[in-house]
């Protein structure tokens, strides 16, 4: 990737990178901030101003932008921006499905996303050309500052494909991905995999098993994503890794086994957890 422009991701433009980031805060009543006290807070933490301001009724469309951080597109230098978005109109709690079968952190998930009629979204539109911890790290200054606002009983997290509880809205974003666990159907074998690190540049991981604990797993994969979002995807084919099981496992970058497509560090389990088809 050397001839990307200097700062942008590894995999900047890739299958599975985000153009657009998006936190959906879900509600049960029709989201009204109040956009100047939103704004005063925020600039308390980093630089902020409206860029861009429509609101009719129950509806809205803001565009704030960090003026200390202005970003080329094509020809056209700005601020990066972030928008906020939200209506009257009511939310189809079956689109959330898939996110709600991956949310394995928070026992009240159903319960609250039951409650919910209503969303505001809060997209980056030009983040994608910021270095991904600062994507990340604006991101999640608004994010939370609108879940303090507004109240949301859930946030959907779309590119980690999971439910957040509100008020740990920081403390899982700043993990990078949401882990995901999937049942193979074959003698028992099971596949885990990250979801988040592709959508800012990354390669996300993956590994199929079978008799290893999934927390123990799960650990490993925040783990190791944690090392990629702090050193960059400097894992090379052929490198291994340590693995929960005390092994060390060899890695080869691939595509992804489960959807989205995107591109994944595959850990080989080997030994007496190594998936089925494996060992046979």
């Amino acid at each position: 990737m050397s001839d990307q422009p200097e700062g942008l991701p590894p995999y900047f433009g890739a299958q599975g990178f985000s153009d657009s980031y998006w936190l959906e805060l879900l509600c049960d009543k029709p989201p009204n901030p109040d956009i100047d006290a939103l704004v005063e807070g925020v600039r308390a933490l980093m630089p902020i101003e409206v860029m861009f301001q429509s609101i009719d009724g129950a509806s809205g469309t803001v565009s704030l932008g960090y003026p200390d951080r202005p970003i080329k597109v094509g020809d056209i230098k700005m601020p990066a921006m972030t928008n906020l978005v939200w209506s009257g109109g009511r939310i189809n709690l079956g689109d959330y499905k898939g996110a709600l079968d991956q949310t394995w952190e928070w026992d009240g998930a159903r319960k609250a996303l039951g409650r919910c009629w209503y969303k505001m979204i809060v997209g980056d539109i030009t983040g994608s050309r910021l270095p991904y911890a600062e994507r990340l790290r604006r991101l999640t200054t608004l994010g939370v500052a609108c879940v303090e606002q507004i109240k949301p009983l859930v946030v959907f997290w779309k590119e980690a494909g999971c439910l957040v509880e509100p008020d740990r809205l920081a403390e899982r974003m700043q993990r990078s991905c949401n882990v995901r666990t999937f049942n193979v159907g074959i003698a028992g074998d099971m596949l885990m995999d990250t979801i988040g690190l592709a959508a800012i540049g990354l390669p996300d991981v993956e590994l199929l098993f079978s008799r290893l604990d999934p927390d123990a797993v799960a650990a490993f994969l925040y783990r190791t994503a944690e090392y990629l979002f702090e050193s960059g995807d400097i894992i090379k084919d052929g490198d291994t890794v340590p693995g929960p099981d005390g092994a060390r496992w060899k890695t080869v970058h691939d595509v992804a086994a489960v959807a989205p497509p995107r591109t994944v560090v595959r850990v080989m389990v080997t030994g007496p957890n190594a998936p089925s088809t494996a060992r046979s």
